[in-house]
């Protein structure tokens, strides 16, 4: 049985996110680090054409997982601004 690290910090940036994606972004990189999936096999999951087929873990539960900032670009607040960045 391998020593794991009570916590761990996994930190995810995009403009948006699918429903639960960020779970399953997680699972895979704990699959991987436990030697459950290669690398080549994440990298995978992320190459189209997606399907439920796929040998994806199932998502992580969302305990301890949390939304820590929101940023939106200055001009999203000025009325009659164009949204070029």
């Amino acid at each position: 049985m391998r020593e794991c690290p009570r916590y761990m910090s996994i930190r995810v940036v995009a403009k948006a996110f699918l429903q639960n994606q960020v779970r399953y972004i997680v699972a895979a990189l704990l699959a991987a680090g436990l030697g459950q999936m290669s690398p080549e096999d994440v990298a995978a999951l992320l190459e189209p054409p997606y399907s439920k087929e796929r040998k994806a873990p199932p998502p992580v539960p969302p305990h301890g997982l949390y939304l820590a900032r929101v940023e939106y670009p200055e001009e999203a607040f000025v009325e009659g601004a164009s949204n070029q960045r």
